[in-house]
């Protein structure tokens, strides 16, 4: 254990532990924001489906998840340069934020869960009222063709029993 420690610093607070807090807190992060991505393109998938891959293309899904990626490094880099520190929690064996009552704990916070919260909640309340109206359009187009054809069909019997004679002469 001497050994480790000569070599990687204190694994309570060290290098090793700041690395580990660094990475799960950018995971973490990225999860989210990714999830807030993929409610919102859904979204335009739904809205646009005709314009879907004009709209969003290769190109741009790499963008914005390298963005996210750069989103979630930064917010999870302050504690590696002294703005809080990660320390290793013996409760869940991971090294996380330090001090939770320090104003980064509110920066994290806000800056992790809010936004794509709130993105993944109105994206899929949209998806939702699109998907009722279209059902709905649907079921009325469904209803207005069946009504028309039964129309059609009794318009059909009464014009073929009309074109019909109701005598036959037999020869």
């Amino acid at each position: 254990s001497s050994g480790i420690n000569a070599e990687y610093g204190d694994l309570n607070t060290g290098p090793t532990c700041a690395f580990s807090g660094f990475l799960d807190n950018s995971v973490a992060v990225c999860s989210m924001w990714t999830l807030g991505l993929y409610a919102v393109d859904r979204l335009i998938y739904v809205m646009y489906p005709l314009n879907y891959h004009t709209k969003m293309d290769r190109r741009k899904a790499v963008l914005m998840l390298t963005v996210i990626w750069i989103y979630s490094c930064s917010l999870s880099l302050p504690p590696v340069f002294g703005y809080n520190y990660y320390r290793f929690s013996t409760n869940s064996y991971t090294c996380g934020i330090g001090d939770i009552t320090s104003s980064y704990i509110m920066l994290f916070f806000l800056g992790a869960f809010p936004i794509p919260l709130l993105a993944i909640c109105v994206s899929y309340i949209f998806i939702y009222i699109i998907a009722r109206e279209n059902s709905r359009r649907v079921s009325s187009l469904c209803e207005s063709l069946y009504n028309g054809s039964e129309n059609l069909m009794n318009k059909a019997k009464t014009n073929v029993s009309h074109s019909i004679p109701t005598t036959a002469v037999v020869t």
